[in-house]
């Protein structure tokens, strides 16, 4: 997965690009604390505090298929 833009304002979404409808994702701070999950290719990044974030594509991992996860950067 691939997000743009990147770095984003707290108050935008997030495309994820390369993922579908049915990706699911999940997004972890900086310590590793998961801080969301969901499907589809956006994530609002409304009440995110500023820092790196790391995106993974969880159906790859259900899959048994391994992902690096994507950084982003919240402003």
């Amino acid at each position: 997965l691939t997000p743009f833009p990147n770095p984003i304002a707290s108050s935008d979404d997030l495309i994820l690009k390369g993922a579908s409808e049915e990706t699911e994702w999940e997004l972890r701070d900086a310590s590793g604390s998961i801080i969301k999950t969901g499907f589809g290719n956006t994530i609002s990044t409304h009440g995110l505090s500023s820092g790196a974030y790391l995106i993974s594509d969880i159906t790859l991992l259900d899959k048994g298929l391994r992902s690096r996860p994507s950084t982003v950067i919240i402003k």
